[in-house]
């Protein structure tokens, strides 16, 4: 780009064949053809051998009769059809009318009939520019400074072809050439930084777009572009304030909204980004981001229905994204829809077949449905495809990198406490049968946490996640080979020697060898035993068997092919005959109370408990969270003790209380839900965050070993 050295010549000032007062800066979405065109300067390059028709002409064109001024100009054509400078007016009339594509070629004959006229080439270079064809029109551009021309608004126009070619550090030259002549330029700051941004220069970019606001404070394109470039480098702080000033300049910004929701949602205001999507919406209603982006917002409050129906809205808007059938399979999935899920997802890879995300999903949905043999393809197209996907985006540039180490099966921790939050920067990886076998952890992660968490369902994964992070470098929680000591069966050894927890004993079996009841429950003190198949949970097919006859009626009724049956122990209440159940999640081995569910039921769950709505069971729960000493007593010092056996870094406990005050350990395992309940009472929901808080401070711990 030779010709450019002429911008920085001494005196060019002096070679200025006219002055814009008003500079453009389109960039990057406009083209300087789109300016009224100026008659100034025409008698320069109007040197017609038909003076008074020319005349005419010229004087209809300037009043805006452009049909007259056609006809005055197609008569001088037809006695000189070589007539540059009127070939050069024709084709500014076709501009007028919005007909780029009729100039063009007009422009072209004047340019070749009149070279040495520098305006001919400058407008072919913005007409050849706003059709989008941008060599030609650089070209162009090149031949009028060439010639001679030159003015800021040339300089601008030069500068957006280069941004539109992908030459950003070229446009950056040409805009820091451009303020040498006009220092107080804000829209030329504003094109420097958009190039600056492109060029992977995002501080000097900032730098730009900030020195823009300053010269001018209302320049709403400097507020949002700066707030973009601080979300992308983490800095959701810095970019929250910056799109809240482009909201005030310009409270119709639709996209304003939509990425100041982004910013609050990144820095954990959950229930503050929804307002931010639904303003953009009702601005823009077919702003498809916004949908999408409010639909997570919602799922993550823990509204999947209305997740959803916002997923269906963007497809709505705009059906050729993949990601809102990507959003919307996630939501069924969660919902137990599995075989919409897989519709959903399905549809997303035909969109996208290199969807690794939902190559990943689909597969586990499929392994849900007992279809592993068409998922193992699918696993293997998605390691093909990304080995490593990116999740969530941190708070600032210098978050900790965590990977996740997973299986596409239900035998994870929940994602939901892994995902939520942005405090880290989070990156996932799956293992699976077929995986390639010589796969390993890069090093440029700080931290890895294995999240295979199901001792029995996930045996398998465990053993592949052991292979992979074989001669890992790096801290890893909750190492496989920990997790493989957590089943059923073998949680009592950790409770050795601590003679105020009870694990009552378990036998796993098969389906080919079931053991006699008589037996089998003489040797738990008698009837009745617990029964449940392996691998299930939140009291999935769980049974209390009373005497043989149901014993048998069960394995005859049950399509699962391996089982646990233990001890029941009895742990209702002698004053209320309510059964108490209490969840503690251990992390770094510190004990943090979840939540305390009461029912008239044997088999509790928070979520169906009959007596959690009464206000002294959530006074009874709130005693528990927030002084579990005083509940569990001289037990309490012993569950820290049990976690110092277990040896990992995240699990957790749900148990009982028996007359005596001893726990009855029910399970221990790193599955446990922990969820931030929109309609929980305050105390537990409090609970819940200080677990979620509690692990990102031990993913930052373990970072900094």
């Amino acid at each position: 780009m030779p010709w450019l050295s002429r911008y920085a010549a001494a005196g060019f000032r002096e070679r200025w064949l006219f002055c814009r007062q008003q500079t453009r800066h389109s960039c990057p979405s406009g083209h300087g053809a789109d300016s009224v065109i100026s008659f100034k300067g025409v008698d320069a390059i109007a040197m017609s051998t038909i003076p008074e028709e020319f005349s005419a002409g010229l004087a209809h064109h300037q009043a805006g009769r452009l049909d007259q001024a056609e006809a005055a100009y197609q008569s001088i054509l037809a006695a000189k059809p070589k007539e540059g400078p009127v070939l050069y007016l024709l084709g500014v009339i076709q501009l007028q009318r919005g007909d780029r594509a009729a100039a063009v070629p007009l422009l072209h004959a004047a340019a070749r009939y009149a070279p040495d006229t520098a305006q001919i080439h400058v407008t072919l270079g913005q007409a050849l520019a706003a059709l989008g064809r941008l060599p030609e029109a650089f070209a162009a551009y090149g031949r009028a400074v060439a010639l001679g021309a030159g003015d800021v608004g040339l300089l601008n126009d030069v500068g957006v072809v280069l941004h539109g070619l992908g030459r950003y550090d070229a446009a950056a030259t040409v805009a820091q050439i451009a303020l040498g002549f006009v220092p107080d330029q804000a829209g030329m700051y504003i094109n420097l930084a958009s190039a600056q941004a492109k060029s992977g220069k995002p501080a000097l970019a900032a730098t730009s777009f900030r020195r823009a606001a300053v010269i001018d404070p209302n320049a709403v394109i400097a507020c949002h572009n700066l707030g973009l470039l601080n979300a992308a480098a983490g800095a959701h702080h810095a970019a929250a304030q910056a799109f809240t000033r482009t909201i005030v300049l310009d409270p119709a910004q639709s996209d304003g909204w939509n990425n100041l929701g982004n910013s609050r949602q990144a820095l954990g205001l959950i229930d503050q980004a929804p307002v931010c999507y639904r303003r953009a919406l009702a601005i823009a209603p077919t702003l498809a981001g916004a949908a999408g982006n409010l639909g997570n917002a919602l799922w993550r409050a823990g509204r999947p229905g209305a997740a959803a129906a916002c997923y269906r809205a963007g497809l709505q808007v705009d059906p050729a994204d993949p990601s809102f059938l990507f959003h919307l399979a996630q939501v069924l999935y969660e919902q137990g829809a599995v075989d919409s899920a897989i519709t959903a997802y399905r549809r997303a890879i035909q969109q996208r077949p290199d969807y690794a995300e939902a190559l990943y999903a689909l597969s586990a949905a499929l392994n849900e449905s007992d279809r592993s043999a068409e998922a193992l393809p699918l696993l293997r197209r998605a390691e093909a495809v990304r080995p490593i996907v990116a999740g969530t985006r941190p708070r600032d540039r210098d978050a900790v990198r965590v990977l996740i180490v997973m299986a596409p099966a239900r035998c994870n921790i929940p994602l939901n406490l892994v995902v939520d939050g942005v405090t880290h920067q989070r990156f996932f990886t799956w293992v699976f049968p077929g995986m390639d076998p010589n796969r390993t952890v890069p090093d440029d992660f700080d931290v890895v946490f294995n999240i295979i968490a199901d001792a029995d369902a996930g045996i398998g994964y465990l053993e592949r996640a052991g292979r992979l992070l074989t001669g890992c470098t790096r801290p890893i929680l909750n190492p496989p080979q920990r997790i493989a000591a957590t089943a059923r069966h073998r949680v009592g050894s950790f409770a050795r020697g601590l003679d105020r927890i009870i694990t009552p004993p378990f036998w796993r079996f098969g389906r080919e060898i079931i053991p006699d009841f008589e037996t089998l429950s003489a040797s738990c003190g008698g009837a009745p035993l617990l029964l449940r198949p392996v691998g299930g949970h939140g009291g999935e097919d769980m049974a209390l068997i009373a005497d043989a006859s149901a014993w048998r009626r069960y394995f005859e009724s049950s399509t699962r092919q391996t089982f646990y049956a233990g001890a029941f122990v009895e742990t209702q209440s002698l004053a209320d005959r309510l059964f108490r159940k209490y969840r503690v999640i251990f992390i770094g081995g510190k004990p943090y109370p979840y939540h305390l569910a009461i029912s008239s039921q044997w088999k509790v769950h928070y979520v169906t408990a009959d007596q959690m709505g009464e206000a002294w069971a959530q006074q009874e729960e709130a005693r528990f969270l927030e002084q579990p000493e005083s509940v569990f007593g001289a037990a309490w010092p012993q569950l820290q003790r049990f976690a110092e056996a277990v040896g990992l870094d995240y699990f957790g406990i749900d148990c009982a209380l028996d007359a005596g005050g001893r726990v009855v350990l029910f399970e221990a395992n790193a599955t446990m839900l922990v969820h931030v309940l929109r309609n929980a009472p305050p105390a537990q929901r409090q609970a819940a965050l200080r677990i979620k808080e509690a692990l990102d401070l031990l993913i930052g711990a373990a970072a900094r070993r």
